[in-house]
């Protein structure tokens, strides 16, 4: 009386709660609806039809509730089993109350909570249905129908394999006409076997062969079970359904060992079974298409590359999302693929968490202890059989689903019995529970047999194991997806065009894509790049737009000099990954196929080069957003309150520049002039003291507000267009006398200057009609000065540099040799093509021409200024980065110990605009300018040619430093001055495009407050 009070009370309270879940899910998913897409549901008309369902899951549990009265009602010596019905219906109640939750009920047209709850009442029906028919005695049916059961079984086969289907471009064949009749045969093949077995119980247990311990039955005896099984096994491995295989073939194992008490059978057979697994996973592609890419994920969750197949993924992030207690009923915060079917656990976890997968997981250990309990009291092995082996179905299909959802096993494709979308498998373990509770109608045990006894053992056993095996894997499960790790990890998928990309958690990237682009400031505060309400914006227009770049887009697009690329991490608010993801293709004939991507790919990627095949690397980034992870876990008022705060948070990802906005504007307007005279004009301004970049300007130039990124306009796109930087690596050219400062420091270091020595005395005293001349012996032509020069005689590097001697810089680069000139740019001293220096061989022309700005020598703006404030540090050489971030540390290197020894080169200097070839530029009231020519004579080269240069004259360089008008001259060292650099691409001598550019802009750094001249 006291079980049957309680199993009421449980049917009435249990179906009760469900309602109650199940409306709170319906509507949980209603108000976290998130507006994307057309509407396809009236929220109130799918909150209206969200009750009626529930009244279908109602009815059907009625029903079920009415037949289980009706057999505890009929039974004579009723096995009792409180918890069986009532757990069933409250199963069926927590099938309806996911699937009501799952998903956007508003925005998805698929919406499965009403299908559910019509499954719930079909299942309910058919259940109370067999309860309470008081004619039908299931183990004598099988009995009576044994070929015809396993008839059918062999026709449902047929039939599958002729007009079977599955999952779209799935090699399975699971469904006939919208139904899953694999459910049924595991339910058939179950009762067959338990008929079979049980009715050979006795021989089975003493009929055996071997020795000791290890001792197994007549093989005769157990021929046609085998027969049946492997026929069962081949007819599900041709549909290419490896889950019913898997858990068909555990329950054969457990209902024979339950038998036989055969240790020696049971080892035997999980030994095949491990090898089979074993095999299969080490070439899946034999069992099929889809077995092979579970397999790959199950393998490699994370990074296996498979075309569109991160399902594990997908279910670890939902998993870990959901935490303890779960975001809520029907309040997922993303909406996870297959959370109504295949993952439907991960999607239970998102919503209830653990706790609501721990009750899941008690409802199915409540029926299947009932099972086991029912088995231990029933009167016939067959009886005995049924209840446990109905019970282990349960309990395998659980820990197989389980296991594949959590990474522990493949997924198989089997559902969640009680959970997942689909009428079959919740009406197939809706019936094998009613068949176990019609067992228990049928009485208890009359007598003690020895056989029972046995059987009895081994129903005890099972239910201690799946004790034990739930508890263990909920632990297992819970620990591998619970990780912080898990929620900013991010997986990489193949898409359908065979191409790559990186996807994170969508509960994070939410939060990251919601965050607004950090601002890029000047040195003051002022905007370079702002971010507004109406989107981004550019205070300074073509001052400063082809160094910026667009917020967004691809690398195409997104130049690698761009700032808004450099700064991209800083700007949006996360960082990259140290670690990159790498996918490998190899080479044919132009055709770049896939062969391996992931963790795995070191060992292929040795075959495959052991293989001669030409293998070429893709790097993806890989962001991480493991500061956004903890959000997820938070309350709905406690997330919406974070993540408004991350995003009027601009400040801690705006990112202030060394630029001066002011100077920026001024420097671009000098380089307007300047231009015409050339094919176009970049400078740059540094500040010596710290070596930041105070201006970085060219002409032309772009709006970013309204240019296109994406253009192949070769007026924007040229060599000398407004989109390459022309102040940086795109825009190196020959460097002309310029390149004498580098000569000039690298007699520095070698000792050949100080303050008292000019350096090494060279003559100029050869002549011919071109100019003075130097040449020796072997070489194709001599090295002349400028045309017109007169000979200079014997002089040193003050001198060169006053006058831009060809000829002496060339005699002392060939004194000073190959190995020193290089030393410098090892040093890291900017020079070339960004590559190491190769200036030429000893002796040679090449190396001389080097020395005084020809041959190797080649610099870009940057370059230039950085060397010329070398010059100005007294030798220091300060490289800040690319990003020219105001807080960056920048990287100094002493090129020699003593700063004196700039004294020469600084005197040099100074004389070239008192009386040297700039003598003729003015130099700004207040401002002492140090001074360098150059004039590049340089071939047209291909991508000129092909952007439709003509002009051949030579490129115009000056490089300047400005300090203010007090004071001795030449100082080696002094604070407060600035080094500027110019050039003009095809503007001439340097002296008339460059030069006075370069005035002007000193005296807009003079302006800007950089100078403070006294006046």
């Amino acid at each position: 009386m006291i079980a049957l009070l309680l199993e009421a009370l449980l049917s009435l309270l249990g179906p009760a709660a469900m309602v109650l879940l199940a409306r709170a899910a319906a509507h949980g998913a209603l108000d976290s609806s998130r507006g994307a897409g057309a509407v396809v549901r009236d929220p109130a008309l799918a909150a209206e039809q969200a009750d009626q369902a529930l009244l279908l899951y109602v009815a059907g549990v009625a029903v079920l509730l009415l037949g289980r009265a009706l057999s505890v009602w009929r039974g004579k010596g009723n096995i009792a089993a409180p918890l069986l019905v009532p757990a069933v219906a409250t199963a069926l109640g927590l099938h309806v109350a996911v699937q009501m939750g799952y998903g956007d009920p508003v925005h998805y047209a698929g919406f499965p909570g009403r299908d559910a709850a019509r499954d719930a009442l079909l299942a309910g029906a058919l259940g109370g249905a067999l309860l309470g028919q008081p004619w039908l005695d299931p183990i004598g049916l099988v009995r009576q129908t044994q070929r015809l059961l396993l008839g059918g079984l062999l026709l449902t086969f047929a039939a599958l394999l002729v007009a079977g289907g599955g999952p779209s471009g799935s090699d399975q064949k699971l469904a006939l006409f919208g139904v899953q009749p694999l459910e049924l045969v595991k339910l058939g093949f179950v009762l067959w076997l338990a008929d079979f077995l049980g009715r050979r119980a006795p021989k089975l247990r003493w009929q055996r062969e071997g020795s000791a311990w290890l001792r197994w039955p007549r093989p005769r005896i157990l021929l046609p079970a085998a027969g049946a099984f492997v026929a069962t096994l081949l007819g599900l491995l041709l549909v290419r359904d490896m889950g019913p295989m898997t858990v068909i073939g555990a329950v054969f194992l457990w209902m024979l060992y339950a038998v036989t008490r055969s240790q020696g059978w049971l080892i035997a057979a999980l030994a095949a079974l491990l090898i089979v697994v074993r095999a299969a996973i080490a070439r899946p592609r034999l069992l099929g298409e889809t077995f092979a890419e579970r397999t790959g994920m199950y393998l490699d969750p994370w990074t296996n590359g498979l075309p569109v197949h991160q399902e594990v993924a997908e279910a670890a992030w939902s998993m870990a999302s959901g935490g303890l207690g779960g975001q809520g009923p029907g309040r997922s915060l993303a909406l996870l693929r297959w959370g109504h079917n295949d993952l439907v656990i991960a999607q239970l976890a998102e919503d209830l968490g653990f706790f609501g997968v721990l009750g899941w997981l008690s409802l199915l250990l409540a029926i299947t202890l009932s099972c086991a309990w029912v088995a231990m009291n029933a009167r016939t092995p067959e009886r005995q059989l049924a209840a446990s082996g109905l019970g282990m179905l349960l309990v395998l299909q659980t820990a197989v689903i389980f296991s594949g959802v959590t990474g522990l096993l493949p997924l198989t494709g089997i559902v969640a019995p009680f959970l997942a979308k689909g009428g079959s498998s919740l009406i197939v373990f809706t019936l094998a529970a009613a068949l176990v509770a019609k067992i228990a109608e049928s009485g208890q045990r009359r007598a003690e047999e020895e056989v029972l006894t046995e059987l009895r053992w081994s129903s005890l056993e099972g239910a201690v194991i799946t004790a034990l095996l739930a508890t263990g894997a909920t632990a297992v499960a819970w620990q591998r997806t619970q990780a912080a790790e898990t929620t900013s990890r991010g997986v990489l998928i193949q898409l359908g065009d065979g191409s790559f990309r990186h996807m994170h958690d969508p509960r994070v990237t939410e939060v990251a894509r919601a965050l607004p682009r950090g601002d890029l400031r000047d040195r003051d505060g002022e905007g370079l790049a702002v971010q507004g309400p109406a989107g981004r914006t550019w205070p300074l227009g073509d001052a400063l737009g082809t160094l910026l770049g667009p917020a967004s887009g691809t690398s195409v697009h997104r130049a690698s000099w761009m700032l808004e690329r450099r700064l991209e991490e800083r700007l949006r608010g996360w960082p990259e990954r140290p670690t990159p993801f790498v996918v490998w293709y190899v080479d044919e004939g132009g055709e770049h196929r896939v062969i391996l991507a992931g963790e795995g790919a070191a060992r292929e990627e040795a075959e495959a080069r052991a293989e001669g095949l030409p293998l070429l690397r893709a790097e993806l980034p890989n962001a991480d957003l493991s500061a956004f992870a903890a959000l997820v876990h938070l309350s709905p008022a406690e997330r919406a309150a974070k993540i408004q705060a991350l995003v009027d948070d601009v400040a801690s990802r705006t990112v202030q520049l060394s630029l001066d906005a002011e100077l920026q504007r001024k420097v671009s307007a000098a380089l307007k002039g300047a231009a015409k005279r050339g094919e176009a004009a970049a400078a740059v301004v540094i500040d010596v003291d710290s070596g930041e970049v105070l201006a970085r300007a060219q002409w032309p130039d772009v709006d970013p507000a309204t240019v296109d990124w994406g253009t192949s306009d070769k007026r924007l796109t040229g060599v000398y267009g407004a989109l390459p930087d022309k102040t940086g690596l795109r825009g190196v050219l020959q460097s002309g006398s310029v390149f004498k400062l580098y000569t000039a420091l690298t007699a520095a270091r070698a000792g050949e200057l100080s303050a008292t020595e000019g350096g090494p005395d060279h003559s100029c005293s050869q002549k011919d009609a071109q100019g003075p001349l130097f040449t020796r012996k072997g070489w194709p032509q001599p090295i002349h000065d400028a045309h017109g020069d007169p000979m200079h005689g014997t002089i040193d590097v003050v001198r060169g540099l006053e006058v831009s001697c060809n000829v002496y810089f060339g005699q002392l680069g060939l004194d000073l040799g190959a190995a020193r000139m290089a030393e410098l740019a090892g040093l890291g001293v900017e020079v070339a093509w960004g590559g190491p220096l190769r200036p030429g061989d000893d002796g040679s022309r090449q190396l001389a021409s080097t020395a005084f700005g020809q041959g190797a020598a080649a610099l870009h703006p940057l370059a230039a200024a950085r060397l010329t404030a070398a010059v100005a540090s007294g030798g220091v050489y300060r490289r800040c980065p690319a990003t020219m971030e105001d807080d960056a540390p920048c990287v100094e290197t002493r090129l020699f110990d003593s700063p004196a020894r700039v004294t020469p080169i600084l005197q040099g200097m100074r004389l070239v605009m008192t009386s040297g070839t700039g003598r003729r530029l003015t130099a700004p009231a207040g401002v002492r300018v140090y001074g360098k020519t150059g004039t590049a004579d340089a071939d047209l080269t291909r991508d000129e040619r092909s952007s439709g240069v003509r002009s051949t004259e030579p490129h115009s360089w000056f490089v300047a430093i400005g300090e203010p008008d007090v004071g001795q001259p030449s100082q080696p060292q002094r604070a407060g001055r600035i080094a500027v650099a110019v050039v003009v691409p095809r503007g001439g001598a340097g002296a008339s495009a460059a030069g006075p550019a370069a005035m002007d802009i000193l005296a807009a750094v003079r302006d800007t407050g950089f100078l403070e001249p006294q006046r």
